[in-house]
């Protein structure tokens, strides 16, 4: 167990009382529409120590499933130190290594947290895949707009 706990919550709409993904054309949807539109609701984000899960939150999950690629990336590239940046806000979880650690701050919730490198990748990586593949088996159709290609050639690779 490695006390690090990547996921999503998806919500209807607060305000249509429905969830967009339900009712778009997936054909003519923007980018926005799949980065923030569509699989709204609470991205949760704990560490040991640490929860950065959003509060109140309305993200868009694939624009969570972008910046977990983002982190991962930066970690598999050998990157020192890797930034989530908060969407709509100022604020950023800085993730820096040491040796085989990652030390994790945030400029929204105090504390650290320390958790091994490795283990942060091999979980975000295990909410990606699952997500992505729940995405493709549940909602086909979501890949079908041709201004969405590139990011679904992204997150493919854990699908």
């Amino acid at each position: 167990m490695t006390g690090i706990e990547i996921d999503f919550h998806i919500q209807e709409h607060p305000h249509l009382g429905y969830r967009k993904e339900d009712r778009i054309d997936w054909t003519s949807a923007y980018l926005t529409d799949i980065q923030q539109g569509v699989f709204m609701g609470d991205a949760i984000l704990r560490l040991p120590g640490l929860d950065l899960s959003t509060v109140d939150g309305w993200r868009g999950l694939v624009e969570w499933c972008l910046r977990l690629d983002s982190v991962v990336r930066d970690l598999e590239s050998g990157s020192q130190s890797t930034v989530l940046s908060e969407p709509d806000s100022d604020d950023e979880v800085t993730l820096i290594r040491d040796g085989a650690d990652l030390v994790v701050t945030s400029t929204r919730v105090d504390g650290v947290a320390v958790v091994p490198v490795e283990a942060l990748k091999r979980e975000a990586r295990r909410f990606l895949t699952r997500t992505i593949t729940w995405i493709s088996e549940r909602y086909p159709d979501a890949k079908m707009s041709p201004g969405t290609a590139g990011l679904w050639e992204r997150l493919d690779r854990y699908g």
